[in-house]
Order: structure tokens, then sequence, then C-alpha cells
């Protein structure tokens, strides 16, 4: 009986032994979790817990055609949806509402809910940069016109905007619309001329109007996509959203779909996809052999709460490499991983593009180790600024019109210089914040 208790227990030690000694090095448990190369740092995209919000509503004549409508308007739903939509997604919220023109006046918010009366319309200067310069920053801040600005108010905006409500973390969106208007419209043609305008039951022929959106990037995107969801269908909602992401929370997939190979690129190795080099799941990992000159493999690259549209073509920017021994230490490698961009598709906020990624081994000089690699899919500029350009349709500038009643009766259901302006923010976004897909990653054993 000995003799068997002896050899039982040799058996137990010598599987313990053989389960050590096949210890895997990127197994991902408990144990062995220090020898996982660590995975990319959280980007928090969540809203704040608190929401502190200023409305400012263009209270100059050239809006009250938008309450002076039987049966209500488009317009005034809109402008009490504002209050709404920050109550709903915020449950401490401190508002405040300000009518302005010749002035700036607080109120209470009965007394702002007024606006859907002519009366409270009485002012006469719609400078649009007086009020971005007095707005505080830290704040969400709203602002409702009907955008009629001339070449010479558009710099000082565009000016004013760029202090106030643009760079790292912030974002600023235009939420058009169209609504019902029965009234006057100023300053229109080369002789700022005045005419009467009034909307047909036709949806065509409502008036646009504007409410601009400046904050930090993650509250204002949370208010915006809830704000167009509840407008009515038939205001012809459409949304231009500057920032540096055009879409949040990225997820980058093998791609099993589109896997045809690039010309040129025939006799590249397919990297073979690894499943623990890091405990992230929402990244690239791979094997990469040192012995072949080029190794590509197809990726999938998903993104969600996209607002607007989005640009068609891309290009892939590498934004560092780093070789994980003890830590991560940044390595000069410009040429490791380069891409191209393939079909790019968009439903319902929801982004995903197909794209190649080649790793060069050559490189990094063929050294063995664990390198992670930091990369963004960055929209060409002309593709970018044709995607921000949602009211093209809605534009007029004073060389498209003869002066003539008829001529500038037709004008009604567009804005002065809207393209322009618009045009002129989405390059300003282009130029300071680089929008794109940002912080995507792709891990690589290399090995010989």
């Amino acid at each position: 009986m000995k003799k068997r208790r002896l050899l039982g227990l040799l058996a137990v030690l010598g599987c313990s032994l053989l389960l050590a000694g096949c210890h895997n090095p990127f197994s991902g448990n408990s144990s062995n979790s220090k020898s996982m190369a660590p995975a990319p740092e959280a980007v928090s995209y969540e809203k704040s817990e608190s929401v502190a919000a200023d409305i400012y509503l263009d209270g100059t004549t050239s809006m009250y055609g938008y309450v002076n409508y039987s049966g209500g308007t488009i317009y005034d739903d809109a402008v009490k949806e504002l209050d709404r939509t920050l109550t709903k997604n915020w449950k401490n919220d401190s508002i405040r509402y300000i009518k302005f023109g010749d002035t700036f006046q607080e109120m209470n918010r009965d007394t702002f809910m007024q606006m859907e009366q002519v009366g409270f319309y009485d002012q006469k200067d719609t400078s649009l940069q007086k009020v971005v310069d007095q707005m505080d920053p830290n704040k969400l801040n709203i602002l409702v016109t009907d955008l009629f600005q001339t070449n010479q108010d558009l710099d000082s905006l565009i000016r004013s905007i760029k202090n106030k409500g643009m760079g790292e973390g912030k974002a600023i969106a235009v939420v058009g619309m169209k609504s019902q208007f029965n009234g006057k419209i100023f300053d229109v043609g080369k002789n700022m001329s005045s005419l009467d305008y009034q909307t047909t039951g036709e949806e065509d022929s409502y008036r646009p109007f504007y409410v601009l959106v400046m904050g930090n990037e993650n509250d204002t995107r949370v208010f915006v996509k809830s704000y167009q969801n509840s407008l009515p269908k038939n205001a012809n909602v459409a949304t231009m959203f500057l920032s540096s992401n055009l879409g949040i929370d990225t997820k980058l997939e093998e791609d099993k779909v589109s896997n045809k190979k690039e010309k040129g690129k025939e006799n590249a190795a397919k990297m073979a996809v690894l499943p623990n080099l890091t405990s992230s799941n929402e990244v690239m990992q791979y094997r990469l052999k040192t012995e072949d000159t080029l190794s590509t493999a197809g990726v999938r690259m998903y993104a969600k709460d996209t607002l607007g549209t989005i640009p068609d073509k891309y290009q892939l920017k590498v934004d560092r490499v780093e070789k994980w021994t003890d830590s991560y230490t940044i390595v000069k490698a410009d040429d490791f991983i380069s891409g191209t961009v393939g079909d790019v598709g968009l439903k319902d906020g929801a982004v995903n593009i197909a794209f190649t990624l080649d790793a060069a081994p050559a490189s990094i000089k063929k050294e063995k180790g664990v390198y992670r690699v930091e990369f963004s899919l960055i929209p060409d500029k002309d593709s970018y600024l044709k995607a921000t350009g949602v009211f093209d349709a809605w534009n007029f500038d004073d060389s498209q019109i003869n002066e003539g009643e008829d001529a500038l009766a037709k004008v009604g259901n567009k804005t002065l210089n809207i393209s322009k302006f618009s045009n002129m923010l989405a390059s300003l976004n282009y130029e300071l914040n680089a929008p794109g897909f940002h912080h995507l990653y792709a891990y690589f054993n290399v090995k010989e």
C-alpha cells in the first residue's frame, strides 16, 4: 500500500512540473499578467456628471417671422426642446437663459418661454461675434439664430469662435433646420434690401435657422445626438459636428470580407493574428517574422456616435511606435507601419472602414521583441470639406441674385453665406484638430 501511495504522489508531482514547464508567457492568466504587454490607456468619452449651460436666443426683428404663424412652428418646438434635452441628459443642471441683440438680457425660464410671442423680438443688432466673445468656455453654450451674416460679419465671427470654441478637447456643432415663417427678411442683396416672406404648406418653402453648440467634446456630442433625434422629421435637420474625433469608441477587428491583396503586394506575407499579446480585444495583435520583407493584414475599424456625414477618403498616419520590455520605449521607425484605406460605410451614426495594414520589419532593424503602434485614420482635406458642406443647398450669396422683388423672394428659403461660414469653420477645425479616427493600436510580436 505504501508503495502505491508513493507512486501516486510522484505522478501528481510529475504532472505539476510538466504543466509548469508548458507555461505560456502571453497566456493572460493572473499569475502571468505581468508578462503581457500592457493595453492602451482607455479614452473616456463619458459626459460630465453635471452641466452648466447658457442658452442664447437671437431677439432681433429678423427672427419674429418664425413665431408669426398660426398653429405653431418647428422653431417653437426646437427652442423649447433645448431645455428639455439638457434636463433629460443631466440630472444636475444649471441653465441660464439669455436674449441677445442690442443688449444681453438674462431672464428666468418662464420669461424666456415667451419667445413664442412676436413682441419678444424687438432688438436690432445681430453681432454674433459679440455673443461668442462673452461666452464662458467652461460651459456648454447654445446659440439660436438665423445666421444671416455679411462677409465682414463672418470674418469677425470665425475669429471669435476660434478663440472661444475650438481647440483640444472642444467641439462646435451647427444644427440647421427649417421652419414655417411669416415675416420680414433684412439686408438682402447689394443694396441691403428687405422683403416680406411667408412660407406655404410646402416644406421646400420653409426658412432655415440654426443652433450653434459649443463646449467640451463629450458633452457637446451627447447633447447634439439627443437633440437632433428629438426634432420633428419635417424639420429637414442637417448637422455639422466639428471636433478631433469623427466617431468614438473605436474598435479594430480582422477584416474577413475584404481580403483581396493589393496590386504590387501579391508576394507580401500574411500576418498571423494573435489572441494574447495584450488583454485588450479592441486592438489588432500579430506575429511578425523578421525574415519577411513586407507583411500585410486586412483590418476593419468600427466607431459609433458619428454626427452628420463623414469623408470617404483617408490616410493612415502613424502617431508613435513603441517597444515593450519592462516599460514602453518610443523607437524611431516611421516606415514600420503603413496602410491603404478602402471602403467606408456610415449608417445611423455607426462607421465601419476597411483598410490594409502593412509592416516592414527592416524599419525596426529586424530586432525581435514586442512592439506597439498607435495610429490614426485622417481624411483628405478636400474630402473633409466636402463632407462638412451639409448646408450648401441652403446657401445663396449676393452675386447670385439681381435686385428685384421676384428675385429676392426666391431666397426666402435660403441663408446668406452659410456655405462660406461652414467651410471656414471646417477648414479651421481641420488645421487645429486634425479630425479623424484616433487612438487605434496594433501590437506585433516580432520573431525570427
